[in-house]
């Protein structure tokens, strides 16, 4: 099935913003639903041309009738790469210790042959410069994991080009949900995911692409332990690249997230990737282990003696919030499953209520000692602890980050109406209520 009106619209927005700059040929005439011709080939795109087809159902997505000039190369990929090494020092670390220069241009021209994936990532490095800029580190990185697995199932060309591309069906959402600030609420959170199903479809259409590039981007949020998405699939089931993909994906997003405005190195990844080491095939999570552990990282202090109070104190914060939403958490769901729907939804709550008790177990932060140990430390002036500690809010950050997907998954299991009674939707809802309520109240202790 081709992608639906919604998603040729936003992507067809963004082509109609570039026209204004760049020249886009219609490269095959342009027809509805019924075979008539709306736009012979040969013509340029431009406004006027663009309203004339925005109210009908076109024969195939515009993308396959186009061609933009200018499209973004092989060389020019390169160069961007270089770039990269130049200003980003964990990268540079990385290139010099992988000897991955010659499978990178190997990668750099197996793009070149997909005219329509060139189309996309041209239009993703004007529209979504940030996002191309993820789709570059992202692909490198998966390109690393794979070399050091060396595993003869899997084609290091095609493994840097699933991270290449793992991120196109954003192009075909709604810009207003991709450019939301703050938490997103259930539907956009549902829209999100939908992500991966748009750029799985859009790529089935590639001419000459392997299947195995296509199932790789549907994939790379799909996790081992079965609490990914969009079908909550388990490891055994999982292809191997997309695993690859969406290890690449995962690392890179915990660096932005809590790595980069410190300037750490990637060896910071290693406690919050070890929390999550069912996430990934054991393949995949062995090599990227062994690919941090085999650079000397720098260690280095991010905070300074005297701030070390508000940190501690920060953290028994997150400390006293965590605990209160696990146990409601916990509380919910022992009422509710009994009267779940056996769907992908339910499947991916248990999945994910497993992986978050596997992370606050393997964590300890929910252990009494956990806090006397920040006490003590503090009250020791333990340099080497504060080494430690100043490191934690990556671990809780991580934690955090999974009670709130399990959050907006209760929220759009509401919305769907997935549980057999409204008055287990009404449980929900008030826990949901009650855990806002906790957080909004809470003050921040004082260590004395």
């Amino acid at each position: 099935m081709l992608q639906d009106a919604e998603s040729q619209v936003c992507y067809v927005q963004h082509l109609m913003n570039m026209s204004q700059r760049f020249s886009i040929t219609i490269s095959d005439n342009v027809c509805n639903r019924q075979g008539a011709v709306l736009i012979p080939k040969g013509e340029h795109l431009d406004d006027n041309l663009v309203e004339k087809i925005s109210h009908h159902q076109l024969e195939k997505p515009l993308e396959n009738c186009v061609y933009l000039h200018d499209q973004l190369s092989a060389q020019q990929l390169m160069s961007f790469y270089n770039i990269i090494f130049s200003k980003h020092n964990n990268f540079s670390l990385f290139h010099k210790n992988s000897d991955l220069e010659e499978a990178l241009m190997a990668g750099c021209e197996y793009y070149e042959k997909f005219p329509l994936i060139k189309q996309k990532m041209t239009v993703l490095k004007i529209q979504m410069p940030q996002r191309f800029k993820q789709s570059l580190f992202c692909a490198y990185f998966s390109l690393a994991i794979a070399q050091k697995m060396n595993d003869e199932n899997i084609n290091l060309a095609e493994v840097f080009l699933a991270g290449l591309i793992h991120n196109i069906g954003m192009l075909h959402m709604d810009t207003r949900v991709l450019t939301e600030k703050g938490d997103y609420n259930a539907q956009q959170w549902h829209t999100m995911h939908s992500h991966v199903s748009i750029a799985h479809e859009i790529l089935q259409q590639v001419p000459s692409l392997p299947n195995d590039v296509a199932t790789a981007v549907l994939e790379h949020h799909e996790r081992f332990d079965g609490s990914g998405y969009p079908f909550a699939t388990k490891g055994p089931n999982l292809g191997l690249m997309g695993q690859v993909v969406g290890m690449a994906d995962t690392c890179l997003s915990l660096y932005k997230r809590d790595l980069s405005s410190h300037k750490l190195g990637f060896d910071a990844l290693l406690p919050v990737l070890n929390l999550n080491k069912n996430l990934f095939n054991p393949l995949v999570f062995n090599a990227i282990e062994s690919i941090i552990n085999d650079i000397d990282w720098s260690v280095q202090r991010i905070c300074a003696n005297e701030d070390m109070p508000t940190l501690i104190s920060g953290i028994m914060l997150d400390n006293e919030c965590i605990r209160f939403d696990y146990a409601m958490i916990e509380k919910l769901i022992e009422c509710i499953r009994p009267h779940l729907f056996f769907n992908s939804e339910a499947r991916m709550l248990n999945n994910m209520f497993n992986r978050l008790q596997c992370s606050l177990i393997s964590s300890g932060i929910l252990k009494n000692e956990h806090i006397e140990w920040m006490v003590i430390s503090f009250g020791a002036q333990q340099n080497e602890d504060y080494l430690v500690i100043e490191r934690l809010p990556i671990t809780y950050n991580e934690i955090k980050w999974q009670i709130a997907q399990l959050k907006h998954l209760f929220r759009l299991m509401c919305e769907k109406h997935q549980l057999k009674s409204s008055q287990f939707e009404s449980t929900v809802n008030n826990g949901l209520w009650e855990m806002e309520q906790y957080e909004k109240q809470h003050t921040l202790p004082a260590i004395h």
